[in-house]
């Protein structure tokens, strides 16, 4: 089951345009959860209004497609969550 949902999200990632995403992993120190943080921060005031109104259109619509919370909570509890966890970090 994890394997074909798993199939399924990085398909329809690929479909979307997202390809080879990784994840950023592990934080550890503050210095380095304050330097991600800068980061992102400075990237967010380098953006335009079109650089917005672009990305608001690329993540308007779900990629896989609307699910209920219920659905979501009833398969989170099917699977542990260490397993979940790779199984994100995985697909990200």
């Amino acid at each position: 089951m994890k394997n074909l949902l798993k199939k399924l999200i990085v398909r329809k990632l690929h479909e979307r345009g997202y390809h080879n995403i990784k994840g950023m992993g592990e934080i550890t120190t503050i210095e380095e959860f304050r330097e991600r943080a800068f980061a992102i921060q400075h990237r967010s005031r380098k953006q335009t209004l079109d650089d917005v109104s672009t990305l608001r259109k690329k993540y308007e619509q779900p990629i896989i497609g609307e699910v209920s919370v219920e659905r979501l909570l009833e398969l989170l509890r099917k699977s542990s969550i260490p397993q979940m966890f790779v199984f994100i970090a995985e697909a990200s």
